[in-house]
């Protein structure tokens, strides 16, 4: 049997590839309306978790919490997950944008604390070139 991570309770076993990333681990409930053959995995502290199927796609979904994201990206990276998207509300310094809106982010501000541990602070945030492509020709 695979190691079992710490924190998200999950092996290398239960992992898919592509992973939802909601912060209330309620939100998993919605998550699950859209997949088939969907499977709970665990439950731990801030961090639930589920398997489903998306048009023939294996998927996860699993709860952040916030600030505890940082741990859940690490484990889940540790037991093979590929392509991580933070999905849920957000914050916005933009005047126009309306409870509810579509937002694809393609840079953010970093004052995190946790992300200067992986790469310098002059860096800005920017997600995946390829990934942030893909997310935008699936929502046209």
């Amino acid at each position: 049997m695979d190691e079992i991570m710490p924190h998200i309770r999950l092996s290398k076993e239960q992992a898919a590839p592509h992973v939802l990333l909601p912060g209330d681990p309620q939100r998993l409930d919605r998550i699950a309306e859209c997949l088939e053959d969907v499977k709970e995995l665990a439950y731990n502290r801030e961090y639930r978790s589920l398997r489903g199927v998306y048009k023939g796609v294996s998927v996860m979904a699993v709860s952040t919490g916030g600030a505890s994201t940082t741990i859940a990206v690490e484990e889940l990276a540790r037991i093979g997950a590929k392509a991580m998207i933070r999905i849920g509300s957000c914050g916005a310094l933009q005047k126009g944008i309306r409870l509810g809106d579509l937002i694809l982010v393609n840079g953010a501000v970093r004052d995190d604390g946790a992300s200067v541990t992986y790469v310098d602070s002059i860096y800005p945030a920017i997600p995946d070139t390829e990934l942030l492509v893909a997310c935008m020709e699936s929502a046209e």
